[in-house]
């Protein structure tokens, strides 16, 4: 893993997840809604199941999400993804960039960061630079043209229901 990886779960875990995920795109919101609760649920809290979360930049807006989500402590980073998420259509769909940085401050003040913090970490360009860099490497890496794109140690799930996931996952744990 890379320093900027986010993890949830075991780091002993014997099978590791990678999802690869923009902040902006619909399909990755409905992933979190339906299938990730109950991978969390069932693999990820009973330490069966490490789950690395890479953001994907397509777009301007996904970054800024992701410097959001990344603006205050790590503990708040899976909250604020699933806010994010959750709450995508309100913020990623706006007119302006003006609307999408209100937007965006507003999920963070609900994740309890102050409206100054919020603007100071969306005008962070070094994270911004790095965090692009950090994106691009692994992007190119693991071959990311779509999202979500859900890796089970290192394979790449055409199908991603958790039907799906679980007997994959599944063949591992029973080695």
């Amino acid at each position: 893993t890379h320093e900027l990886d986010m993890t949830i779960g075991s780091s002993d875990a014997k099978v590791t997840i990678i999802d690869y995920s923009s902040l902006t795109c619909p399909h990755c919101a409905t992933f979190h809604e339906e299938v990730f609760p109950k991978l969390k649920e069932e693999y990820i809290e009973t330490g069966k199941v490490n789950l690395i979360f890479r953001e994907v930049y397509f777009d301007g807006p996904g970054l800024w999400a992701s410097l959001v989500a990344r603006c205050s402590d790590p503990e708040k980073f899976f909250p604020l993804v699933d806010l994010l998420l959750r709450k995508q259509n309100s913020w990623s769909r706006a007119e302006s960039q003006i609307e999408i940085v209100n937007g965006l401050t507003s999920i963070g003040k609900q994740a309890g960061l102050k409206e100054s913090d919020v603007l100071k970490c969306l005008k962070d360009r070094n994270k911004a630079k790095t965090l692009v860099e950090w994106y691009q490497y692994h992007a190119q890496n693991d071959q990311i043209e779509s999202t979500p794109t859900i890796m089970v140690n290192g394979k790449k799930m055409s199908d991603r229901s958790f039907d799906s996931l679980k007997s994959e996952i599944e063949n591992y744990l029973n080695d």
